[in-house]
């Protein structure tokens, strides 16, 4: 059986040493470090962004139910509160609007605000306001 002799490179041979695979390897490590609070920021921007989509949904729904009303009960509404979900809290109110000569005082403005506050997720609200005349 013939003996394994170990081959021996000449300077200037194709390959790569083993320091400058370490340093190519730090060199990436320092890129992937460096991209890591872009990576943080775009995590919370999506859940921000899902947080405030949620919000939007909750106000469009409280307009949408009570734009189911008649107009003299939507008119005469009162101001009012609920939590959805345990972590958005809802609120509805009337807005004054001033009366034009000539218009007869039948337009009504109601505003709804949906607002959150989570430990570690932040604080933040939405607001939409609704119009509705008489006729």
């Amino acid at each position: 059986m013939p003996a394994v002799v170990p081959r021996r490179t000449r300077p200037g041979a194709p390959g790569y040493t083993l320091v400058e695979l370490l340093i190519a390897a730090a060199v990436f490590a320092v890129g992937l470090a460096a991209l890591m609070p872009l990576l943080v920021a775009n995590v919370r921007s999506n859940d921000l962004a899902s947080v405030r989509t949620r919000a939007v949904a909750l106000a469009q729904e409280k307009v949408e139910e009570l734009g189911t009303l008649p107009y003299d009960q939507w008119a005469a509404l009162a101001a009012g509160t609920e939590t959805v979900d345990g972590i958005f809290t809802r609120r509805w109110e009337p807005v004054p609007v001033p009366v034009l000569p000539g218009d007869g005082g039948d337009l009504g403005r109601i505003l709804v605000t949906v607002s959150w506050n989570q430990p570690g997720r932040g604080s933040g609200s939405v607001s939409l306001v609704t119009s509705r005349a008489r006729y």
